[in-house]
């Protein structure tokens, strides 16, 4: 089962943006994120997300500096016709730590 962050992150039905993740949280110690990450929307189809990487340099997210490969971004489109208002769309993220493990979680967007 997929635990999901407690926040829930606003996004606009007229909007296509960058979210950063900080997985500092699931990480273990000087562990960073290897492979290609998994993000899927798990609720519909409405969102199209694309571009999932991890992160190569540092970045700022929530004001706190996450080290490179210790978060995961990726775009998310909310321009459809079917994305509906006060919506919240499930998130599924899922990678791999250079240590071996595999790692699940989430987050959710809710339109306005």
């Amino acid at each position: 089962m997929t635990e999901f962050a407690p926040q829930v992150h606003p996004i606009s039905r007229l909007e296509k943006r960058i979210v950063s993740i900080d997985c500092r949280g699931n990480l273990e110690g000087s562990s960073t994120i290897s492979g290609a990450p998994s993000v899927v929307e798990v609720s519909t189809a409405h969102l199209t997300i694309a571009d999932i990487q991890v992160s190569t340099t540092s970045l700022m997210i929530n004001d706190q500096t996450v080290p490179a490969g210790k978060a995961i971004q990726f775009t998310v489109d909310a321009r459809g016709p079917s994305v509906k208002r006060l919506w919240a769309y499930a998130i599924q993220v899922t990678f791999d730590s250079n240590t071996g493990e595999r790692i699940a979680g989430g987050i959710r967007l809710k339109t306005d």
